[in-house]
C-alpha cells in the first residue's frame, strides 16, 4: 500500500469488573486479500508491550501501532506478525 498515517482510537465495552480482555482486528478498508498487519511491540511487561492478547485492560494505552505490509513480506525487527494471525 502507499505509505500513509492514519491515527485511531480504540473504544471497547468494559466488563462487569470495569476491565476488557480481547484482542484488536483491522478492518475495512485493510484488503487482507491483499496486506498482512504488523503490530509493533516492546519490551514493556503486560498489556504495554501490545501483546497480541490484551488481559484485564484497565486503563487506555497510547503507542499501540500497527504495520501493513503486502502480503507475504516478513514483519520487519520490532514488530511481531498480527493479522492475519501468526
Amino acid at each position: 500500500p502507499p505509505a500513509s498515517y492514519t491515527a485511531y482510537y480504540c473504544r471497547v465495552p468494559q466488563s462487569a469488573d470495569t476491565t476488557w480482555t480481547g484482542s484488536t482486528l483491522l478492518g475495512p478498508p485493510l484488503d487482507l486479500d491483499l496486506h498482512d498487519t504488523c503490530r509493533y511491540v516492546s519490551a514493556a511487561a503486560g498489556n504495554a508491550g501490545q501483546p497480541l492478547l490484551y488481559v484485564h485492560l484497565d486503563r487506555s494505552l497510547a503507542n499501540q501501532n500497527f504495520l501493513v505490509v503486502d502480503q507475504g513480506v516478513a514483519c520487519p525487527a520490532g514488530t511481531q506478525p498480527h493479522q492475519p494471525p501468526p
